[in-house]
């Protein structure tokens, strides 16, 4: 794998969260300053690995065309999205995940879903790695039966 890193690249803090952070300040943010926000953003989303075991964001967000987009809305008039340079929209999977199927602070056991953040899978202590694997299906299974959507693991399974 290799990085091209450019000098003087373009900030990117289209990002809702990181729009919101910066809102009302008065210069433009520099390379650190957005740096510094994302962290405290993390911070806000992520449990503390110190406390809970986590593999961080575990589904990727889905893309779909924008007439694909333009069906689910009628279902589901609330559901933001974000247009691609190629016409198609990417659906966070996290707003899925929360407000379609309702998995946010969802507990079984030792395996659930972070309280902050639907995309977040938590080991409160002993689950398995099935266990994990288990509420993933489910929730891979609900996101299809309820929106016709297949959402996949951003996660490496070893």
């Amino acid at each position: 794998m290799a990085f091209l890193l450019k000098k003087k690249g373009v900030l990117a803090i289209e990002y809702k969260d990181v729009k919101n952070y910066f809102a009302g300040k008065a210069s433009a943010p520099s390379l650190c300053n957005v740096r510094d926000a994302i962290i405290e953003i993390r911070k806000g989303k992520f449990p503390d690995l110190s406390k809970v075991g986590t593999a961080g964001s575990f589904f990727k967000n889905i893309t779909i065309t924008q007439t694909e987009y333009s069906e689910l809305l009628k279902k589901f008039p609330l559901m933001p999205a974000f247009p691609q340079a190629d016409n198609n929209v990417k659906i966070p999977t996290a707003w899925i995940l929360d407000n379609v199927c309702g998995f946010k602070g969802l507990r079984h056991g030792d395996v659930g879903v972070y309280e902050k953040q639907a995309l977040v899978l938590v080991n409160f202590g002993n689950a398995s790695a099935q266990q994990v694997k288990g509420l993933a299906n489910e929730m891979i299974a609900c996101v299809k039966e309820k929106t016709g959507l297949n959402i996949s693991p951003e996660v490496e399974f070893v």
